[in-house]
């Protein structure tokens, strides 16, 4: 067998040869280069066995312009990168390891995160709390005056809640913002996705990722020529991971399968109640959210399926909701010595001066979010609000701000009191303007979200960026778009974005000239992660990270590490950014 090697080598570099002469015709040349793959499969497994596996990787990527499509050749190149990082990483050439499990990564996407992390940087925050918060206008004319800060909250600190809250909200205390702003050190590229260093060799990218995306491209095709959608959709997914730019022209089949996968999931799934029976509601939870996730996955890239995703997307609410798609009683107590009229529901008491009928909708829709992020979240709707939520609903903007004295241009906002000693939830208020067109659409799901998240962390307070981020969520689709929108367009006029080991060590909001960026970075952030593992994991790696650091959360609940997963967010981000512009 050790004599067999160097004539192998001989032939197919002769093959190779032969293969560029421009004499050869068309079957010729498809021929020998075939027979050059295949030799050169034989002693990259020689290679391999005898742990030469530098070898065996270079050999094969010689080869890998002349495939089209040969599934045991790619296996094998698995195979070989698989060993070959094994090795380096023993080694200690973790760099070296790197750049191969990235090339192995287009291959295999889930072959992620065997390099061990390097250590994060060391950043310590001290900051006080800044209630008010600024807000910004949305981009576009049409847009032109719509408030941005839907996602704002504040908190207050205990005592500031008056304990018999009926009397009205004017007896409640104010809240004073900080001057005080965060300052941050530089980030590091290898923390940053958007960061040359961390995009792959553009020859390797045509060399590799080209000719496999074609090889998933022509299975996938002809599965579907076979309605056989399920199995088509998993090739096209592989093509995407080889060569996101590759299905442009194929965009509408791609969707059609995800929906058609997602509805076929839909359809097996129990209903609720057995589900909740067999003690299996909270993965039942977090397979409804990652259909939701698929399923606007589908809408984005076909607009033609809008209808039929719109249908599937009210099937998952009304299964998330389950029995309050009733609906929720609501008691109206009349006026108060303060003048204002007072009306209750399960889980809050509302403040407001509105018609009864408004009123009404908006308890609706705060007791249906509630029930909602509480499943989606935690997995359970069974948590007792006691004392209930106050709802302060403000006619005008003057009036939101003169009674709570933040800013009249923001939409709104929420306040928890804790308890300090026991760390329970002892308080939950949120403010908000009538006159916001956006009110009962995102600012009262948004804020009932942040009440949601309240308390559930143990000893620690919800982290900004993933408060903001769940919250955000919450939020009609489009809602989301334009958070990524203004990600990308920061991104491309070069301004300064958040690093990942950054982003989650903050311990509050950043200074006003980075929100925008900080709301976007959060929210995408926050959806990339429930996408791949669901919700109740993500909750459980933040709280991990509360507590042991998010380098090894990220490792314990995702196998990854921040670089890796700046690379895959990154992805995921032009990945939505090329299906919208086709869209549009």
């Amino acid at each position: 067998m050790m004599r067999l090697a160097p004539f192998i080598f001989v032939t197919l570099a002769f093959a190779g040869r032969l293969a560029a002469d421009p004499m050869l015709s068309p079957e010729e040349v498809a021929f020998r280069n075939t027979l050059a793959i295949k030799k050169a499969m034989v002693l990259a497994e020689h290679y391999l066995r005898v742990d030469e596996t530098q070898k065996a990787v270079e050999l094969l990527e010689d080869q890998v312009p002349k495939v089209v499509s040969d599934p045991a050749f790619m296996n094998l190149l698995q195979t070989a990168y698989r060993s070959h990082v094994k090795g380096l990483t023993l080694r200690g050439q973790a760099a070296q390891a790197q750049r191969y499990e990235q090339r192995l990564a287009i291959l295999d996407p889930e072959q992620r995160g065997s390099v061990k992390p390097r250590e994060p940087l060391k950043i310590e925050v001290k900051t006080g709390i800044d209630d008010a918060l600024p807000n910004f206008a949305e981009r576009g004319p049409d847009l032109k005056g719509e408030i941005k800060g839907v996602a704002q909250k504040a908190v207050v600190t205990p005592g500031l809640i008056a304990a018999d809250s009926v009397r009205g909200p004017d007896l409640l205390g104010k809240v004073q913002p900080s001057a005080k702003v965060v300052r941050f050190q530089k980030e590091d590229p290898q923390d940053n996705p958007f960061d040359d260093a961390n995009q792959r060799s553009p020859v390797f990218r045509t060399s590799v990722e080209k000719n496999m995306a074609a090889h998933y491209l022509a299975k996938a095709d002809e599965e579907y020529g076979k309605e056989r959608y399920a199995q088509a959709k998993q090739f096209y997914d592989q093509a995407y991971q080889a060569d996101r730019e590759t299905l442009e022209a194929y965009r509408e089949r791609y969707a059609y399968c995800l929906l058609f996968d997602a509805m076929t999931a839909l359809n097996g799934l129990p209903t609720r109640e057995k589900a909740s029976a067999d003690n299996r509601q909270a993965e039942f939870q977090q397979s409804l959210s990652k259909l939701q996730k698929q399923i606007q996955s589908a809408m984005s890239l076909s607009p033609k399926l809008q209808g039929q995703g719109q249908t599937a997307l009210k099937e998952i609410d009304n299964r998330q909701l389950g029995s309050l798609t009733l609906a929720v009683p609501v008691q109206h107590l009349g006026k108060n010595p303060q003048g204002w009229h007072v009306s209750e529901s399960s889980h809050f008491r509302i403040f407001h001066n509105q018609p009864a009928e408004y009123v009404e909708k908006a308890a609706q829709i705060a007791e249906r979010t509630r029930v909602a992020m509480s499943r989606r979240w935690f997995g359970t709707d069974t948590e007792v609000w006691n004392p209930k939520c106050e709802l302060v609903l403000h006619a005008t903007a003057s009036d939101y701000s003169a009674l709570t004295k933040v800013p009249a241009s923001s939409p709104g906002h929420s306040r928890i009191e804790s308890d300090p000693a026991t760390h329970r939830v002892i308080g939950r208020r949120m403010d908000l303007r009538v006159d916001n067109p956006h009110l009962l659409e995102a600012v009262l799901p948004h804020e009932t979200t942040h009440v949601v998240l309240a308390g559930r962390f143990g000893p620690h307070a919800v982290p900004r960026w993933a408060d903001e981020g769940i919250a955000v969520l919450s939020e009609p689709a489009y809602k989301l778009e334009q958070h990524r929108k203004n990600l990308l367009k920061a991104i491309e006029e070069k301004q300064g974005i958040f690093g990942l080991a950054e982003l989650m060590r903050l311990t509050d909001y950043p200074e006003p000239r980075k929100l925008e960026i900080f709301y976007a970075q959060s929210v995408t952030l926050m959806a990339h992660l429930e996408t791949m593992k669901g919700p109740h994991v993500l909750v459980e790696f933040v709280r991990d990270g509360l507590k042991d650091g998010y380098d090894v959360a990220l490792q314990r609940h995702y196998q990854l590490n921040f670089q890796s997963l700046s690379t895959a967010w990154w992805q995921d981000l032009t990945a939505r950014q090329v299906a919208s512009a086709a869209r549009n």
